[in-house]
């Protein structure tokens, strides 16, 4: 199912890990769609890009952010900690309107 193409919502919250570059589309179309509480895991970098500014200080901003000492593991390689080598830290973004 791809989320950005829904006419309407399914409920009234979704949890995700969407595409890097399609994260905020999803929250754009969650906002659309009248979804009241998004939770997404992604890059813990994501949130601080200067061009997200507006997007986070009228569609969505975040009431909470939990880092994540570990990577989730999508593709069933197993887990790995979440280092600076791996330059991928990731957090759990939930956003509430």
């Amino acid at each position: 199912m791809d989320f950005l193409v829904q006419k309407t919502a399914l409920g009234r919250a979704i949890v995700t890990n969407p595409p890097f570059k399609r994260a905020e589309g999803f929250l754009q179309h969650a906002s659309e769609l009248g979804i009241e509480y998004v939770a997404f895991l992604h890059k813990a970098e994501w949130l601080n890009a200067a061009e997200r500014g507006v997007m986070v200080e009228t569609v969505w901003c975040p009431v909470r952010c939990y880092p994540l000492q570990w990577r989730p593991d999508f593709k069933k390689q197993g887990s790995q900690r979440a280092t600076v080598a791996s330059r991928t830290p990731m957090g759990s973004y939930p956003a509430a309107r």
